[in-house]
């Protein structure tokens, strides 16, 4: 059975609007809401990529898998497939998936995060966008496989 890597996105929705939790968690809880933003949004972008939008790319070693898939969709350009539906929405994608990465390692790795809940919505509101965006995508090449 394959993960629905959304449901990160939804968990992160979950905890930041979660009026139970306990409140000596709550910088753990916004530093776990941008964590998993992060990551449901780039689980379906790589799975998207891989799948739909360029199924023969490669990758060298050397590049961190994240860092390769920003600048995979931030580069974009139409002739990477066939039509050219998608270069601003893949390019979107990207500048929101560099800022939601950027605000990730803040989260994981920064010991004094300044104003973790507005960090922690703004990640949530970039994966939203993305997953918004890749739903999209993924409908536009459903529609076009079902019309050839």
């Amino acid at each position: 059975m394959n993960f629905n890597w959304e449901d990160y996105v939804s968990i992160a929705a979950e905890l930041l609007n979660s009026p139970n939790s306990p409140t000596s968690y709550t910088e753990a809880r916004y530093r776990t809401v941008i964590s998993r933003a992060y990551y449901g949004a780039f689980k379906k972008a790589y799975k998207l990529y891989s799948l739909t939008i360029h199924p023969s790319f490669s990758r060298t070693n050397k590049e961190s898998v994240h860092q390769w898939l920003i600048t995979r969709y931030k580069n974009y350009h139409s002739n990477d497939i066939s039509g050219n539906c998608c270069q601003e929405k893949c390019r979107t994608i990207g500048s929101y998936l560099d800022k939601l990465r950027m605000y990730r390692a803040s989260a994981d790795y920064e010991d004094d995060l300044k104003d973790p809940l507005r960090l922690a919505t703004k990640a949530l509101n970039n994966a939203k966008k993305i997953l918004e965006i890749l739903n999209e995508i993924q409908s536009a090449y459903v529609t076009r496989g079902a019309n050839q």
